[in-house]
């Protein structure tokens, strides 16, 4: 019996958009998933994990009972010369209802079943015990729909125990099963495949009879020449035990090896044998014969041998290539590489977190997008590009139309593919290239970045990668912001072609919002041999308000009460908060929150909230927002903050479980002589209900201007605007008549920096 436990795989069960969503968390489906869970978790059943079954073994006999009183027998059939076709699923898979729904099989039926040419019976055996004949038929609660009307196949339930014999890992899975009992995957098989492969099966026959079934791991392309042990798996077909064999190995049609096998095989039973390893050079046409059995001639010479091509990969004689991916529907799951014929990897890109299950910088996003890759080689040799799937389905038919392919600088296909189910190894020759001797990468900034408060001293790590022939003995590395340079960092040791090494640079000093280049400009004192991923970008961010008083703006997806967000100063001390308290900073993904909590906000609505900061400290404030699901807010939703003279401080989309930015609040006396305009500027009396006076000591003569602001940033009044020598100076507002509030004094110098103070007016 097939049991329900978590362990069964979620990924291969679906194929549609809303299921999708569990194991991508793709945008344009998440209006669907609260109730996506609350169907996946009702319908979970489970199979215990093993792997599929391989290609080319005998296939396990069963019986059972379809649900119209029939019984099978899986032999029987085959016994009649017939090809079987199991499907197996369940009634909850959408995987399985969407194998279903394709029609596939009833094509299969109606062209090659007793209707047809009566040479294929498929069969749909639903392997989930605990499900219903009400879930067969499309009323139970475990269901995607009507699995039996317009089905003409035989449908099995409660097929557990098949399942088993089956070692079923996975559900949709198909096999296609030979009349000489000998299985094949067919999930992916279009309805005219099954013919085909019914075609070419073995069949019984005579006393004295062997048939060759296929190489195991042949070959499939090298580079200049290629050593192997051809191998092969072979069956008995006659009535009379297969004790002794000989085979004969050919090259191209020349002999060059004669081997005998000795055993005993009953009817149907398989075996293998190994020759001895060969080496060629150029593409090879490997066939192997079975010359005799038992001594004498085989009594059905038709399936006596069997052939295949070994080919040699293509040539290429241009360093500079281009690797050219087109994603399927699962971007995250691709990773590829191009190494060389010790196994360096030269260039990488896709998810390199695919073997860890993580994701990892340098992950493909989007579905179904072509993205370009430069590739440079630094000289002639034996390379090999090799593509993985984390799931071993390729890239290219099922989920979308993907593919690989590398090209070279006119745009020529010399590699291309993306139907794979194992990691894809294709090798290729550099030819007549010239040698890049002194070339350099940057493959990735690895030190600080991001939110900082006050002044920002770190040291940049870069990972750089040897990409040329010679080995690397020194770099110089620039720090860039703009046109400035802001540090040029000269680096001695050693790499080796091919060899990664995190650098770390000199300390480096930022007090600003800076977007920070890192330019490798030297190889070896002298300029880089090729352009080539010479240069990253950092982006590091003073997020600094010109008043404490600030707007917190969000518009809110169709889960606004999933939301809740903070603001806390560096003691942890909370200073402003909002949304759903429920869910609170530590609730990100707990997935507890209702439509009906207290303080939650509506959906799709746009929340607008007012904050003061503390204006008398300077601070370095935390703004943390948190997500109940653990998805963020879905466009077009938002989260904004200006502060009250319109400076934006961030606009942003949180994706994920949380998002976290720090603001740095310089509002208290010191400020003012951080930003360097003027210092001790004091308003008194505060508050004030007729004349403030305002003293303050310019420290340099230079341009200024004083203004008002209201609460919500609005000028109320220009008090100076015009050059002020250096020392004490002093300056009166009279507020008679004014509203009862709060009000913003500010101080801007032509040439940079400010000041701003708030003070309140009291009603007379």
């Amino acid at each position: 019996m097939i049991s329900l436990c978590s362990h069964f795989s979620i990924r291969k069960t679906v194929g549609h958009p809303f299921i999708f969503q569990l194991h991508h968390f793709t945008t344009q489906y998440l209006k669907m998933k609260k109730l996506v869970t609350l169907l996946f978790l009702a319908f979970v059943s489970i199979i215990p994990l093993r792997a599929q079954l391989p290609d080319g073994i005998v296939a396990p006999n069963f019986t059972a009972t379809d649900i119209n009183g029939n019984t099978w027998t899986l032999y029987d059939l085959l016994d009649q010369g017939k090809s079987v076709v199991l499907f197996f699923g369940t009634t909850w898979s959408y995987g399985s209802w969407e194998y279903h729904q394709s029609g596939r099989l009833n094509q299969v039926w109606n062209q090659y079943g007793p209707n047809g040419t009566d040479e294929i019976v498929p069969f749909f055996i639903e392997v989930d015990d605990n499900t219903t004949p009400e879930d067969l038929n499309g009323t139970g609660g475990n269901t995607y729909g009507d699995w039996v009307t317009g089905t003409p196949y035989p449908i099995i339930d409660d097929g557990g125990i098949v399942g088993e014999t089956y070692a079923l890992d996975d559900v949709p899975r198909v096999y296609a099963i030979c009349p000489n009992r000998i299985l094949t995957n067919a999930i992916n098989y279009p309805t005219v495949q099954f013919s085909l492969v019914h075609n070419e099966c073995l069949l019984p026959g005579g006393v004295n009879n062997a048939g060759m079934l296929r190489f195991v791991n042949l070959p499939n392309e090298f580079c200049d020449e290629v050593s192997f042990a051809p191998n092969v798996r072979f069956q008995s077909l006659g009535s009379a035990p297969t004790t002794s064999l000989e085979f004969q190995l050919l090259l191209n049609g020349n002999l060059a090896e004669t081997r005998n096998w000795t055993g005993n095989l009953a009817l149907y039973q398989t075996a293998g044998l190994v020759f001895n390893p060969v080496t060629v050079s150029s593409t090879t046409t490997v066939e192997v014969v079975v010359t005799t059995v038992n001594g004498l001639l085989d009594d059905d010479a038709i399936n006596d041998a069997i052939s295949a091509d070994v080919s040699a990969g293509p040539t290429v004689s241009t360093n500079f290539l281009v690797v050219q991916i087109r994603t399927d529907n699962y971007p995250r799951e691709i990773y590829w590489e191009v190494v060389d014929d010790q196994g360096t990897v030269f260039h990488a890109g896709g998810n390199p977190g695919i073997f860890t299950g993580q994701q990892l910088a340098g992950t493909y996003t989007q579905p179904e997008t072509v993205y370009e890759h430069e590739v440079a080689l630094p000289s002639d040799g034996c390379y090999e590009f090799v593509i993985y799937d984390q799931y071993n389905d390729g890239i290219c038919c099922n989920e979308g139309l993907g593919y690989y392919r590398l090209l070279d600088e006119n745009n020529f296909i010399h590699l291309q593919g993306g139907l794979f189910t194992s990691p894809e190894h294709r090798p290729f020759a550099l030819s007549g290239a010239t040698t890049i001797q002194n070339n350099a990468a940057i493959r990735g900034y690895e030190g600080f970045k991001g939110d900082f408060c006050g002044n920002l001293s770190f040291a940049p790590k870069l990972r750089v990668q040897n990409i040329g022939a010679n080995s690397i003995n020194s770099l110089k590395i620039k720090a860039m912001d703009g046109a400035s340079t802001l540090q040029s960092f000269d680096w001695t040791g050693t790499l080796t072609p091919g060899q990664i090494q995190t650098i770390s640079m000199d300390d480096l000093t930022l007090d600003a919002t800076s977007t920070v280049d890192f330019v490798l400009v030297e190889v070896n004192q002298q300029p880089d041999s090729f352009l080539f991923q010479n240069k990253v970008e950092a982006i590091f961010y003073r997020r600094l308000p010109q008043a404490p008083s600030i707007t917190l703006e969000i518009l809110t997806d169709q889960w606004g009460y999933e939301n809740y967000w903070q603001i806390t100063n560096s003691a942890g001390n909370l200073i402003a908060s909002g949304g759903n308290p429920l869910i609170g900073p530590n609730g990100g993904g707990l997935r507890v929150a209702t439509e009906n909590d207290p303080g939650a906000y509506p959906n799709y609505t746009t929340i607008t909230e007012q904050i003061s900061l503390p204006d008398d400290v300077n601070d370095c404030y935390t703004y943390l927002f948190v997500d109940d699901w653990g998805d963020g807010i879905s466009s077009p939703g938002y989260m904004k903050m200006t502060d009250n003279f319109g400076n934006l401080l961030f606009n942003y989309r949180p994706i994920g479980v949380s998002a976290t930015l720090l603001l740095d609040g310089q509002f208290g006396p010191s400020a003012a002589k951080e930003q360097h305009p003027v210092s001790a500027l004091t308003l008194s009396p505060n508050p004030v209900s007729e004349q403030l006076s305002i003293d303050f000591l310019v420290e340099k003569s230079s341009h200024f201007r004083l203004e008002v602001f209201s609460a919500i940033g609005s000028r109320m009044a220009s008090i100076f605007d015009g050059p002020l020598p250096a020392g004490q100076q002093s300056q009166t507002l009279d507020v008679t008549g004014w509203s009862s509030g709060v009000y913003f004094m500010k101080m801007t110098r032509k040439d940079g920096g400010q000041v701003v103070r708030r003070f309140v007016v009291a009603g007379r």
